[in-house]
């Protein structure tokens, strides 16, 4: 059993200590791109950063030392066990530091991004969209009102500030044209009800109920 263990912590270590080697190399890909960019960056916390890699590497050195040990016990297992832990956390952590809000979110002055690809993504980095959860609700609601065309779609958003956006910024200029009608169900939040009651020129439809089947009358 001690042999198995060790084995299995030994292919664990190797496999964090390439994932910390990646994370190492991808932290001086972000540096050298912000350089090159000219976006600010804080010197303390890449020297932090740095240290804690370093830091977090050698511990998993000595680990790994650990385990060739010849009077390995069972003393030595709980102990690795818990350092494992630790330098699982360690890497977790590095990984957000320099990641906390999506790429093109308050990035005029101090970049909040950590995955370079992230930068070159063609498709809108802010969360409230093209989110995996969301987009599974879209797909919901299209099969919900039986609705396969190709020239249709469904988009949901979870804020009023996106339900606003949605309204003034993409249907009023793009989607709808003078006398147009839109359906309203009884739960739209009354702001972009509102907001919708104010543009003149399209016709609004009250729904008569909550359930989806109102909607489709």
């Amino acid at each position: 059993m001690a042999g198995s263990f060790k084995k299995d912590i030994s292919l664990l270590l190797n496999q964090l200590i390439r994932k910390t080697s990646n994370i190492l190399q991808h932290f001086n890909d972000y540096i050298i791109y912000c350089e090159k960019e000219k976006i600010t960056q804080s010197e303390k916390s890449i020297i932090f950063i740095y240290k804690q890699l370093n830091v977090t590497i050698n511990f998993m050195i000595e680990i790994k030392d650990s385990l060739e040990c010849k009077r390995f016990n069972s003393i030595n297992f709980i102990k690795i066990e818990s350092e494992i832990r630790v330098v699982m956390q360690s890497i977790a952590s590095i990984q957000l530091y320099l990641s906390w809000r999506s790429p093109l979110y308050s990035q005029s002055m101090i970049p909040q991004f950590f995955n370079l690809y992230d930068q070159e993504s063609k498709k809108v980095l802010y969360e409230r969209w093209q989110h995996k959860e969301i987009e599974r609700i879209e797909t919901q609601l299209l099969k919900t009102f039986n609705i396969s065309d190709e020239n249709l779609s469904c988009t949901v958003v979870i804020s009023g500030m996106a339900a606003f956006s949605l309204i003034d910024l993409f249907l009023t200029r793009n989607v709808l044209k003078p006398g147009d009608s839109i359906i309203v169900s009884k739960y739209t939040y009354f702001e972009s009800r509102e907001q919708l009651e104010s543009i003149k020129w399209i016709n609004i439809i009250y729904s008569s109920g909550y359930d989806h089947k109102d909607l489709l009358k």
